[in-house]
């Protein structure tokens, strides 16, 4: 018997973050981060493989041991944590990589192949090598690979870009649900539109494709021919959309694990999502009850997917 539902795999980072002009405080950021909360709220059993460095707070990690996330697999190294700037304007972003940690390999993974049911694999600087991937999604459990921190590209001054990644195909084609930006998808598939973007990642074999749309909501395909156009649903303020999509994947996957259902699992990730914006960095996460009455308020309105 597995002792998790999630496991969640990448880099913590540190969050300089500007928002339309104004600096706001350091903060705790990365998927590990906002998918593990996520998942841990909707009720979920779930632990962390992550690597920092030695100016990550111990206060950063009790946040996760209060929310009964194992943090057994987090490891301190002597490589700073990694960090970024994000700069947002409305709900345009751009980033800037100011450190690396190390790299997390197999080795590091390993331990935890048994624990879990699903896996959610969030690199985000490239910290998760595709043969590391690719070991990971052989092992026969559904796994989730977030594209973004795959491939993304870092100038001199650590900008961000995106770039297809030439063993992207290997990756993609192993592992159950793979999930994009509508940009990334677009610079990935070179194709346009996200019904297209999608068709094409499923093209490559994977089980399930999510292409996030911001405000629009998402769309999702799979490989028994369902495809499902889910809005987004609106929140009640917007004080910061960092770690939206790792919040709309730590819910979808564990809700899809538990019970297979494409539509109830995008439904309650779009609910996640709104509670989340409401938030900064670690605040934001509702509880299961709260997810799941927002979904069936807003669905009520009339609201269709």
């Amino acid at each position: 018997m597995s002792l998790l539902d999630l496991l969640v795999v990448g880099h913590f980072a540190i969050d300089y973050v500007v928002r339309d002009g104004d600096a706001l405080p350091p903060s705790l950021g990365g998927t590990v981060t906002f998918s593990s909360l996520a998942a841990a709220r909707l009720g979920a059993k779930v632990g962390i493989v992550s690597k920092v460095g030695p100016d990550f707070r111990d206060e950063y990690i009790l946040v996760f041991a209060r929310n009964g996330i194992d943090i057994s697999d987090i490891k301190k190294v002597k490589t700073p944590t990694t960090k970024y700037s994000l700069k947002y304007t409305g709900e345009e972003r751009s980033l800037a990589l100011l450190s690396k940690c190390d790299p997390i390999t197999p080795r590091d993974i390993k331990g935890s192949r048994d624990k879990a049911t699903a896996i959610h694999l969030g690199p985000i600087a490239r910290e998760i090598s595709p043969q590391t991937i690719n070991e990971v999604a052989r092992w026969e459990k559904t796994v989730l690979l977030d594209l973004q921190g795959v491939i993304r590209k870092f100038d001199k001054n650590g900008n961000v870009s995106v770039e297809s990644n030439p063993l992207l195909q290997e990756m993609v084609k192993n592992v159950t649900i793979v999930k994009a930006s509508l940009k990334e998808g677009e610079v990935v598939t070179k194709v346009s539109g996200f019904e297209k973007v999608a068709s094409s990642l499923l093209d490559m074999g994977c089980k399930i494709s999510i292409v996030t749309l911001g405000a629009r909501g998402s769309y999702i395909s799979t490989c028994d021919g369902e495809s499902l156009l889910i809005p987004a649903i609106k929140p009640r303020k917007v004080t910061d959309y960092t770690g939206a999509g790792d919040v709309y994947a730590g819910s979808f996957l564990v809700e899809y694990a538990r019970t297979k259902d494409v539509r109830h699992s995008a439904i309650m990730a779009s609910s996640a999502v709104s509670f989340k914006v409401e938030g900064h960095s670690t605040s934001g996460f509702a509880s299961r009850k709260d997810i799941e009455e927002r979904a069936k308020e807003y669905f009520a309105t009339g609201h269709s997917c």
